[in-house]
């Protein structure tokens, strides 16, 4: 059996607030169509998030109303 090798890109967050996937400026509409688009997915994609230090943005998961602190490390 072939294995299936998972998408992968980055997502970036700038100081000013700015959503960047695949280095494509998105809206926060664009970027919750996205992760419901992604979620179902198999095998799931191997996303990786960087952000800037200055941006200081809490983490929310869609429809749940989830939210956690974003730090720098």
């Amino acid at each position: 059996m072939k294995s299936i090798k998972p998408d992968s890109a980055t997502l970036s967050i700038t100081a000013d607030r700015s959503v960047f996937w695949k280095d494509e400026r998105m809206s926060d509409e664009q970027f919750a169509q996205w992760l419901h688009a992604s979620a179902p997915r198999h095998p799931q994609p191997k996303d990786f998030m960087r952000g800037d230090r200055q941006a200081g943005l809490p983490a929310r998961r869609p429809g749940d109303g989830g939210c956690a602190e974003v730090r720098a490390c």
